[in-house]
């Protein structure tokens, strides 16, 4: 997988991006305990094996974890733990759900 696929995984903060396992630790350093822990043990890590662990994962992440065809939307309790950027906080029209929550 490289920078160039288009299923790559990619964080852009402060005008630069990050792959890989690279934007995954910078993600888990943003939330609360103990996630910043783990990224803190996986930067650790030396970065060709962490990519190679995160290579695997994101290969198999479907079998391991089943994959379904549509997005959850998050309850309003589940909301407040969603980071969202303020650039992204804009007022939206309200989303009709079905009995199970989904879009």
């Amino acid at each position: 997988m490289s920078t160039d696929d288009p299923e790559s995984f990619v964080l852009l903060e402060d005008s630069r991006a990050y792959t890989h396992s690279t934007a995954c630790i910078r993600i888990l350093w943003r939330l609360s305990l103990p996630m910043k822990v783990l990224g803190l043990l996986l930067w650790l890590v030396p970065r060709p094996l962490r990519d190679a662990l995160y290579r695997t994962v994101a290969r198999h992440r479907f079998h391991w974890f089943g994959r379904r065809d549509y997005c959850m939307v998050p309850s309003a309790a589940m909301g407040e733990h969603i980071w969202q950027p303020e650039v992204a906080q804009t007022a939206a029209e309200p989303v009709q759900r079905n009995r199970q929550g989904m879009v």
